[in-house]
């Protein structure tokens, strides 16, 4: 319940952000994770593709730090960032 509490401030304070910055497409992602873990998809998708609008870069962003982990050997770490870009890519 307290970590339902917190994706749920989470989403209040990313809404604050994008209401001072509504260009920072990061807020957008941070919201959209939050609603995602709070089970609210339709609103986490509407925040990735306004990531996406707003980043139109962030696959290769993306690319460069996944094949950075990869060199120096943190393949877990990488691999999150894989699984990260495919749930943002839907």
């Amino acid at each position: 319940m307290a970590l339902n509490k917190s994706y749920l401030e989470a989403t209040v304070y990313f809404g604050k952000a994008i209401e001072i910055s509504p260009k920072q497409a990061d807020y957008f992602l941070h919201r959209g994770d939050s609603f995602e873990a709070l089970g609210f998809t339709k609103l986490a998708i509407d925040d990735y593709r306004m990531f996406k609008k707003l980043a139109p870069n962030y696959k290769e962003i993306f690319e460069s730090n996944i094949k950075a982990l990869e060199k120096d050997g943190e393949y877990e770490e990488a691999n999150s960032f894989k699984a990260y870009l495919r749930k943002i890519e839907m």
